[in-house]
């Protein structure tokens, strides 16, 4: 028989130890919260990081960009949710502008069009489990059909002198060596109101942290015509512009497509109409802001993380390749 000073331990012993496990995995949990942000911030750079990629595959593809899906995937009027806006029934239409004719900046914010990219859906949400939201400029969404495919041949839009001078035309003037190239290198901008993204430090008095072709002033209308046609002399202006932003709109979500509608995240923080961040949660406008992580919930809040190209970056994204000539080594 035991005696009663080898019984076992008492509710109230267990209840103890128990407390004391919990006070150290909640402390253990509260060490490691700061470095599981980390690691999702950093899941999410990545996942900005291969779009962008695709994108570029794309333009380098095609000499433009694909629209943005619309956010609406309840919507079963076509094009299917992940296809391009403006893409046909079966989603697969590439020479579609994005608008309907008149042109509004919401036309060309939207989700990413995975469908377009070969992406899966998942690839295109962040690490918080929401949509990544893709602005493109509409400077880049023109259909410009190669001239020298078949068949048809299409008539390509006009660009850049840049782009058509003597090392861009073929000897026998019949030619552009590299039109698709010259289309986003050179890419017209059809009318002064057309909007261009701009990447911002702040909402509002904040200053562009890309100053492109638009806002260095607009060239004149005799500095564009047909790729094929030859331009003499060496225009040496800036062509470069922001060709497209990506914004996982952070831990909070807020401002995020919420993908069942055309709707967005709401915000969580009282003073959301003046915090930074809201700037990237609207279509009035392409403004986007970029500016550190900042926790602290007043209006300098933000969390979001943003990826954008020129379209330059477009042409040199693999490493081999740059706008400076049609071909490389030449």
């Amino acid at each position: 028989m035991k005696s009663s000073s080898e019984s076992g331990f008492t509710l109230v012993e267990i209840a103890v130890v128990v407390l004391i496990i919990g006070i150290l995995m909640g402390g253990a949990v509260s060490m490691l919260t700061p470095y599981l942000q980390m690691a999702k911030r950093s899941t999410t750079q990545t996942k900005l990081e291969n779009i962008s990629q695709s994108l570029a595959f794309y333009a380098q593809n095609y000499g433009r960009l694909p629209c943005p899906t619309n956010p609406n995937s309840n919507d079963t009027s076509n094009p299917p949710f992940g296809a391009p806006r403006n893409s046909g029934t079966n989603g697969t239409v590439v020479g579609n502008v994005c608008d309907s004719g008149t042109l509004t900046t919401d036309d060309y914010i939207g989700i990413v069009p995975f469908r377009a990219l070969g992406l899966t859906e998942d690839q295109v949400k962040d690490s918080y489990g929401r949509f990544i939201t893709y602005a493109v400029s509409p400077v880049l969404t023109k259909y410009n059909p190669d001239p020298n495919s078949s068949p048809p041949p299409g008539t390509p839009a006009d660009v850049h002198d840049q782009c058509r001078t003597a090392i861009w035309i073929n000897s026998q003037v019949t030619a552009n060596i590299a039109v698709k190239k010259s289309e986003v290198c050179c890419a017209n901008r059809a009318t002064t109101t057309e909007p261009d993204i701009r990447i911002m430090s702040a909402r509002t008095g904040g200053t562009s942290l890309f100053s492109g072709r638009k806002y260095d002033g607009v060239p004149p209308s005799n500095s564009y015509g047909s790729p094929l046609t030859l331009q003499s002399g060496t225009p040496g202006v800036d062509t470069r512009f922001v060709a497209f932003a990506l914004v996982s709109h952070g831990p909070d979500g807020d401002g995020a497509f919420m993908g069942r509608s055309a709707n967005r995240m709401p915000s969580s923080i009282a003073t959301a109409a003046t915090t930074e961040e809201s700037g990237n949660a609207d279509t009035t406008d392409l403004d986007l802001v970029s500016r550190p992580l900042s926790t602290t919930e007043n209006a300098g809040y933000f969390d979001d993380i943003l990826a954008w190209r020129t379209n330059d970056q477009l042409i040199s994204a693999f490493g081999n390749d740059s706008c400076a000539r049609p071909v490389m080594n030449q």
